[in-house]
């Protein structure tokens, strides 16, 4: 995987692929500079490719207030982002359903739960409890490594 980023007016590329990170930078003239917008694009293209990877499953209940909340929040947040939502795993799992006794054991008393997990790592999971702020989720999702 090639990374790309620019600080201090340097180009920086990292390919992780190899056995050991290779990095090359460059310093372009002004002439040759990318402009911030191109350096947002690829830095926002990187982002999308996590997004394939990522499982968001939303733990919830009837007949909770703040679990038709989160539910809302969640779909707004797909609803406006195209990459998101055609790109990552989104599930909503019902707890009272007798199938899942074992989400029911761990958050009888927490839901609404979010777990982002990246299914390429062992140890990923973030969850978010109760509350869900839709710029607060939005941050927490594209922050999510």
């Amino acid at each position: 995987m090639l990374d790309l980023f620019a600080w201090n007016g340097e180009i920086f590329i990292s390919d992780k692929l190899t056995s050991g990170e290779r990095k090359a930078s460059y310093t372009p003239d002004r002439a040759t500079m990318p402009s911030s917008n191109l350096v947002r694009l690829f830095h926002s293209s990187s982002r999308v490719c996590n997004y394939s990877n990522l499982n968001l499953t939303l733990f919830s209940k009837d007949n909770c207030g703040l679990c038709l909340k989160a539910k809302d929040v969640m779909n707004k947040i797909l609803k406006d982002n195209d990459n998101l939502r055609n790109k990552a795993n989104y599930t909503v799992v019902d707890i009272d359903d007798s199938k899942n006794k074992e989400w029911w054991d761990k958050y009888c008393f927490d839901i609404p739960v979010l777990h982002l997990e990246d299914r390429t790592k062992n140890d990923s999971l973030l969850k978010i409890f109760h509350k869900l702020d839709e710029s607060e989720t939005i941050n927490k999702i594209e922050n999510y490594k």
